[in-house]
């Protein structure tokens, strides 16, 4: 009988991250993989997204003034290249550490007595703790006619775009999200004919104050992006989006459409139900401490539904490892950084105003324009960006949104005064390197 500590569903960064903890802690682990270690993250996501984006940075600010096109084949080779060299060297890692990493789909197929029973390839293994990290996938909005539209490839979602050989003359996009937003940035900057469809009142809803939306929407207008808000996509014909606005019917055609609307956690086929795993809505439900209502059970990443970022899923690694080798940790959600990487980038962590409003905190604002930051006025010229600081009535700093080039960078020192609840006086008192971006943190609070 093959017995480990625990057995990990998944090798994406929760799964990944909490082996490799694991294994350090001198627990015996085994990592069950469908495809690829790394998950959606690495192959699929966040690293071929950003060198995407990379790549049309430099093609928008650089070449293109010496009149250069825009070549797909050296952003795809890029890509190929930094996706190949992780993925090499988080294997690497796996195998150095002594994890036993297994490919295969795995089911958790019952309990026997104190330890689970978790089926692979016609195997049967055995652990005392389980990490379900099986991440999620594209979600397929309910929109007539979109099935046949992804038959006959005129309809494709974040995957195939990131994998497509040549980028057509026009796209358009269902949905401004994050992943909506950044894709719309690397297209139009190439030159794409972009439009987004966006079913709220705005792009990015909710992840940031409407002041901040507006800098960010402005740059996507001013690249020639088409926004259209408050639209209910009612059907898809080949490559026509028909569209309603307050019952007013229209459609934008173009080459290609990327559906972008949301994910959900791939629950199937884990065997949940064989011992009364709780899920909601294609997501499996968990505590603060990432267990769920079974002991000994935990979910981290996206399966859990609670943030699909990389950076919480592997923190969510770490609070269910230590947990496991009786280190009690919890979960916190409170500082939670987060990034658009449009150009320029946006980031917030905290609360928005409209959080605070929705749930009668007082506060104030601190705020101040990023050209505050001589450093940021020489590398960014005229670019507009903001450094916005909300505080509650006790001074202590309850969130931050910054938009300006260097925000992917600058939210994680927000981020952690948040978490420290440190007040406004905490942070005057700082000393700040200068010249630096960081500064318009001091003057958004001096002010």
């Amino acid at each position: 009988m093959t017995t480990y500590n625990t057995i990990i569903i998944g090798g994406g960064p929760a799964g990944y991250h909490a082996a490799l903890m694991l294994a350090k802690f001198d627990k015996t682990v085994a990592l069950f993989e469908k495809h690829k270690v790394g998950g959606v993250c690495l192959h699929e996501g966040c690293i071929p997204t950003k060198t995407f984006l990379k790549n049309a940075k430099i093609y928008y600010e650089i070449t293109k003034d010496n009149g250069q096109l825009y070549n797909h084949e050296v952003t795809m080779n890029n890509k190929s290249s930094v996706v190949n060299s992780l993925y090499k060297g988080l294997s690497n890692r796996i195998k150095h550490a002594g994890v036993i990493l297994q490919y295969g789909e795995a089911k958790i197929v019952g309990k026997q007595n104190l330890l689970f029973e978790v089926a692979l390839d016609g195997n049967t293994y055995y652990a005392e703790h389980v990490i379900v990290a099986t991440g999620s996938r594209n979600k397929i909005p309910d929109i007539s006619g979109l099935t046949e539209a992804i038959e006959n490839n005129n309809a494709i979602f974040s995957t195939e775009f990131l994998d497509m050989s040549s980028i057509p003359e026009s796209i358009t996009i269902i949905g401004g999200g994050v992943v909506g937003v950044e894709f719309a940035t690397f297209l139009a900057e190439i030159g794409t004919d972009v439009t987004i469809i966006e079913g709220f009142g705005e792009i990015l809803n909710e992840t940031f104050d409407l002041e901040v939306i507006e800098l960010i929407k402005n740059d996507l207008l001013n690249k020639g992006v088409k926004i259209i808000t408050n639209a209910l996509v009612e059907e898809i014909d080949a490559n026509s989006v028909i569209y309603s606005v307050n019952g007013d019917y229209d459609e934008v055609s173009a080459e290609k459409i990327i559906v972008a609307c949301g994910r959900i956690g791939n629950v199937e086929q884990l065997g949940l139900e064989m011992i009364g795993v709780k899920t909601n809505k294609n997501f499996i439900v968990v505590d603060e401490y990432c267990q769920t209502n079974i002991d000994g059970i935990y979910a981290c990443g996206d399966i859990n539904g609670c943030f699909m970022l990389a950076h919480i899923a592997y923190k969510e690694a770490e609070v269910a490892v230590n947990n496991i080798i009786n280190n009690r940790m919890q979960m916190k959600y409170n500082a939670v950084p987060s990034v658009v990487f449009t150009n320029p980038e946006a980031a917030s962590a905290g609360l928005t105003e409209q959080q605070c409003q929705t749930n009668n905190i007082r506060y104030y604002v601190k705020s101040c324009g990023m050209n505050y930051s001589s450093r940021f006025l020489i590398e960014a010229g005229s670019s507009q960006g903001i450094c916005k600081l909300l505080f509650n009535e006790k001074d202590i700093l309850i969130g931050g949104q910054i938009v300006g080039n260097g925000a992917a960078e600058l939210i994680f020192p927000l981020a952690d005064m948040i978490a420290q609840e440190e007040d406004i006086y905490s942070i005057q008192n700082k000393i700040y390197p200068h010249p630096s971006i960081c500064e318009v943190i001091k003057e958004a609070v001096t002010l």
